[in-house]
């Protein structure tokens, strides 16, 4: 489970699924799997898990996938792999709340063919996601700000 900073504002997963339009039963699954970690489990009878911004983003571009490559897309590989981003990986800046980035937050997944399996890039350069993507055939590019943006005004931020 998360740490909770004080004044962190968190939303339960009602609030977040309504905000990347995914049921909640669905989120609900990849806390299951452990692919997305609230900050706070419920406590009881009618309470729900809570999640912070970074993890709505998290869930979103889980969301987005899931749409990308339709509806029996399972996010095996690529939910592990976001399943290991948290607070202490260098990658989790392009989740923070942050409104004045002068570059978008991309993220290009593909395959490395030397340790076959998934591999990410997380960059603000269109030039090193252009140039990656020659490089490895990528999978897909995400910008992390649209669905950031997408998030913070779905829950009225």
């Amino acid at each position: 489970m998360g740490r909770v900073d004080a004044g962190t504002v968190l939303y339960d997963i009602g609030a977040v699924a309504e905000a990347i339009q995914c049921p909640v039963r669905r989120l609900e699954s990849w806390v299951e799997q452990q692919i997305l970690e609230p900050v706070t489990e419920a406590s009881g009878p009618g309470t729900r898990r809570k999640f912070d911004f970074a993890t709505a983003v998290k869930a979103g571009i889980l969301n987005e996938l899931r749409w990308l490559f339709g509806p029996h897309f399972r996010p095996g590989e690529v939910g592990r792999y976001f399943a290991q981003l948290g607070p202490y990986s260098p990658e989790w800046r392009f989740f923070k709340d942050r409104q004045d980035r002068s570059r978008s937050g991309l993220i290009v997944l593909y395959r490395d063919p030397r340790l076959r399996t998934l591999a990410a890039a997380f960059t603000d350069s269109k030039r090193d996601a252009l140039e990656r993507i020659a490089r490895h055939e990528a999978l897909v590019v995400i910008n992390i700000d649209e669905i950031a943006t997408r998030v913070r005004t779905a829950l009225g931020l």
